[in-house]
């Protein structure tokens, strides 16, 4: 809590427009060191039971947000790896089909290995080798690299 802010709830019985008047004084006082010593004597008398109620409200509403920002991030961050879960288990699902069609149980054997790489890049790069190799040991060369 500032010292304007001390001053603002003596004048302003209103919580809204003290955090209005505050927000403004905040943004736009540009005061010096003798401005700020003609504040304090002028508005500032010691009561603190206004200043205490203003900086509890104050600091719930900072908890309230912080809270909810938490929440927003927490749901982006779910969101983002619900999706590259999704594609890495697509990814797998269509290597393990391109590998039995085109390879049988030689492609097959490939396929422990290949669930345990997690970059979808690499995936990709291994879809892509069994879609044009004619031997399965070109495709371990791309699982391997």
């Amino acid at each position: 809590m500032t010292w304007f802010q001390t001053g603002l709830t003596q004048l302003e019985r209103n919580l809204g427009k003290q955090r209005k008047y505050a927000d403004f004084i905040d943004f736009y006082a540009d005061l010096n060191e003798d401005e700020v010593g003609v504040y304090r004597m002028r508005y500032l008398s010691g009561k603190g039971e206004e200043t205490m109620g203003l900086v509890s409200e104050l600091k719930e509403e900072g908890r309230q947000e912080g809270i909810q920002q938490g929440v927003q991030q927490g749901i982006q961050q779910g969101i983002q790896q619900g999706v590259q879960q999704g594609i890495q288990q697509g990814l797998l699902e269509g290597i393990e089909a391109l590998l039995e069609i085109k390879f049988g149980i030689p492609g097959l054997k490939l396929f422990p290995d290949i669930k345990k790489i997690p970059d979808t890049d690499h995936l990709r790069r291994i879809k892509e080798a069994i879609k044009v190799s004619r031997e399965v040991q070109n495709v371990e060369k791309v699982i391997w690299h």
